[in-house]
C-alpha cells in the first residue's frame, strides 16, 4: 500500500471510529433518568477527549431567565490542574466569545497559533475584561435600566444610551463606556462606523451589563 493510500485508510478508520463513538454516546442519552445525567455527560466528555486526543472538554449552558448568561456546568481535563472558579460566567471570563455566540456566530480555532488577537495572553481563570469599569477612562459603568434582551441591547435599538453605559467590542472583547466610544469615533455610537477605543475597529454595538 502506497503512502497516499495508507493515509486515506487511516483517515477513514479514524472517521469511522469517531462516528461509532457519536452513535454510542447518542444511545446513552435515550430515556436516561435525570439523576444519571451528570455522570453520563462526564463520561461522554472523557470518551471524546480520549478519541480525539484532546486535553480539555467543557460544557456551557444558557440560562432560560437571562439570554446573556452562559455558565460552565461540566468540566473534564485528563491532565489535571486547578479547578475552574465556581460559578464561572462567560460574560466575565470570555466576553468576546460570548458576544460571538450571542450573535449566532461559530467560534472555531484550528490551532493555538491562530488565536484571535483578543485571546492572546488570556487566562482561563481570570476575566478578559474588567466587568465594572470602562477599560478606557476607568470610570464605573452603569447597569442598563431595561431588562436584558439581545435586541434591546443592540445600540441600534436601544432608546436610552447614557454616557456611562458600557459597550462591548465584538473584535477585541474590550468594554468601554458610551462617552469614550463617541469621543474616539467622533460620532454618535449608533452610527455604523462607531469604533472601539482599544483596538480601533468596529462594530462596538452591544450594550454591556457589568
Amino acid at each position: 500500500m502506497n503512502p497516499k493510500a495508507e493515509k486515506m485508510h487511516a483517515d477513514l478508520q479514524e472517521r469511522l471510529r469517531f462516528e461509532t463513538l457519536l452513535s454510542g454516546l447518542s444511545a446513552q442519552f435515550v430515556n436516561l433518568p435525570g439523576d444519571q445525567l451528570d455522570g453520563v455527560i462526564e463520561d461522554a466528555m472523557r470518551r471524546v477527549c480520549d478519541c480525539l486526543g484532546l486535553d480539555l472538554s467543557t460544557l456551557w449552558q444558557w440560562s432560560p431567565d437571562d439570554p446573556y448568561l452562559l455558565t460552565l456546568t461540566h468540566f473534564y481535563r485528563p491532565l489535571g490542574g486547578p479547578p475552574p472558579p465556581e460559578p464561572m460566567d462567560a460574560r466575565e471570563h470570555f466576553p468576546w466569545v460570548q458576544a460571538q455566540l450571542t450573535a449566532g456566530r461559530e467560534v472555531l480555532v484550528e490551532s493555538m497559533d491562530r488565536l484571535p488577537p483578543v485571546w492572546i495572553g488570556a487566562n482561563f481563570y481570570a476575566p478578559q475584561a474588567h466587568t465594572a469599569n470602562c477599560m478606557e477612562c476607568r470610570k464605573r459603568l452603569r447597569v442598563p435600566s431595561w431588562p436584558a434582551d439581545p435586541e434591546s441591547d443592540n445600540v441600534l435599538h436601544a432608546n436610552d444610551l447614557r454616557p456611562d453605559y458600557g459597550l462591548l467590542c465584538s473584535r477585541c472583547g474590550a468594554v468601554c463606556c458610551v462617552a469614550c466610544v463617541a469621543q474616539y469615533s467622533r460620532q454618535d455610537v449608533r452610527a455604523e462606523g462607531a469604533r472601539c477605543p482599544r483596538c480601533g475597529r468596529s462594530p462596538i454595538n452591544t450594550v454591556f451589563r457589568p
